[in-house]
């Protein structure tokens, strides 16, 4: 300890996190551990290195609520739903893990349904279109919006709706995900009273039990390795401890559903808890997701400073300046100024306004861009004056200039982690594509 204090919220705490925690604690102050007792939830606990004291905490009415759970395993079953959704001018989103699966969704159902409103959210557009876009999405599903905005409107989003910002749904969909994200997703689905038609009431919401529409592989006692991996190729490496995911799929395929605040619970030490045991099938699959973990914790270890020790080289593990130390886990990512050529010159996507080098940008997985190849058409010199302009002149991320291939499609060549050529393509729609994305969406059309 360094003689501070500190206040840890997290909606989804196992205990045995929660133990850790205050163990962590115990430790800098050289106490032994306390053992909280309570399991209520919501709970307060307070440990001052002397006692530890436990405070179940009342839950507000507007958030004592059943949400029925029902799993469909086929795209043609959303399909259906959002049929529905649109003949009765409703309003419903469909979460996917993964961007790729997202825009795939957006356009199938695009193609397909011409007629619909249906908008596309995800994390790989310029910080300027993300901007617009979410202002949007507040504007037609926010806490504001009525009858008039939601009527029949469709969103495909990915995780960037799963927390921060206030929307109500009528229906939600949702790929399978660890069951604390699938309550937070669930806190987007009938989240304000309203009344049948979508407007605001006071008192009691009067759109009907809440329905939470689960898109998972097929139901099995004894899934195999690839039991997740065959239905969500893409996301598998984005959650890999696919033993969790079975573990939470089981206890709403059991349950039907789930009432808060009384199961929240049992569903999350029914997965993170000590008792809680992944398949056989799956077992190697959540071994191997723990001992990424663990390396992961030790990497952590590394990057951090040793306070007691101050200001000092030795204790720093010999970091250089210029040493990237991440500070959450995941793919190494890399921060992408978009710059388009016009009238011979390369200017910031965003031309208006202040910080418009900063809502031109946005963050791609380090291993599709390590540097950007310019068109021939691209000066050198319109280049070396982009750079002059950016944030730390560059040095912190990587100038992707583009030119416009068609009306609102603009292409970028860039090398990649390995050394590799490949096109990049930004449209303001679409967001941010690979070559084979693209390519992918080019052979749909």
């Amino acid at each position: 300890m360094a003689g501070g204090s500190a206040i840890l919220l997290s909606a989804t705490l196992p205990q045995r996190q929660r133990q850790a925690l205050i163990n962590a604690f115990a430790d800098g102050l050289q106490q032994p551990h306390p053992e909280p007792k309570q399991t209520a939830y919501p709970l307060l606990s307070h440990y001052n290195g002397e006692q530890i004291r436990e405070y179940p905490l009342a839950t507000r009415p507007s958030v004592r609520r059943r949400v029925v759970v029902e799993c469909v395993h086929e795209i043609d079953a959303i399909t259906a739903i959002l049929k529905e959704v649109v003949a009765n001018g409703e309003c419903a989103c469909w979460i996917r893990n993964s961007v790729a699966d997202a825009r795939e969704a957006w356009q199938q159902l695009k193609a397909d349904h011409p007629e619909w409103q249906i908008e596309l959210f995800h994390a790989r557009f310029a910080l300027d279109d993300r901007l617009n876009i979410e202002q949007q999405v507040v504007a037609r599903f926010g806490p504001n919006s009525d009858e008039e905005a939601r009527r029949g409107r469709l969103l495909i989003a990915t995780q960037v709706v799963e927390q921060s910002l206030d929307l109500d749904f009528d229906r939600l969909i949702s790929d399978l995900a660890p069951i604390d994200l699938l309550i937070q997703r669930a806190g987007r689905l009938h989240r304000h009273s309203r009344d049948p038609q979508g407007n605001r009431i006071d008192g009691d919401d009067r759109r009907g039990q809440p329905t939470l529409t689960l898109h998972t592989p097929e139901w099995t006692e004894t899934p195999g390795s690839d039991w997740f991996k065959a239905t969500f190729p893409r996301v598998a490496p984005i959650y890999p401890d696919h033993g969790q995911l079975w573990l939470g799929m089981k206890r709403l395929h059991e349950r039907g559903g789930f009432a808060m605040p009384e199961d929240a619970r049992g569903l999350i030490e029914g997965v993170y808890g000590n008792e809680a045991e992944p398949p056989e099938g799956l077992l190697a699959v959540s071994l191997g997701a723990e001992g990424n973990d663990k390396a992961a914790a030790s990497f952590a270890i590394q990057n951090a400073l040793n306070l007691p020790s101050g200001y000092s080289r030795e204790d720093a593990w010999n970091w250089i300046d210029d040493a990237k130390t991440p500070t959450r886990l995941g793919e190494e990512s890399t921060t992408v100024w978009l710059a388009r050529w016009r009238e011979r010159r390369l200017e910031p996507w965003c031309d208006e306004g202040d910080f418009r080098w900063q809502r031109s940008s946005l963050s791609l997985r380090s291993a599709l861009i390590s540097e950007s190849i310019p068109n021939d058409e691209i000066t050198q010199s319109a280049i070396d004056a982009c750079l002059e302009s950016l944030p730390a002149k560059g040095k912190w991320g990587v100038l992707l200039p583009l030119i416009e291939q068609s009306l609102g499609q603009w292409q970028g060549i860039v090398q990649d982690a390995k050394g590799d050529t490949s096109a990049l393509y930004y449209n303001p729609e679409t967001g941010l594509t690979t070559a084979r994305e693209q390519q992918a969406m080019e052979d749909k059309e």
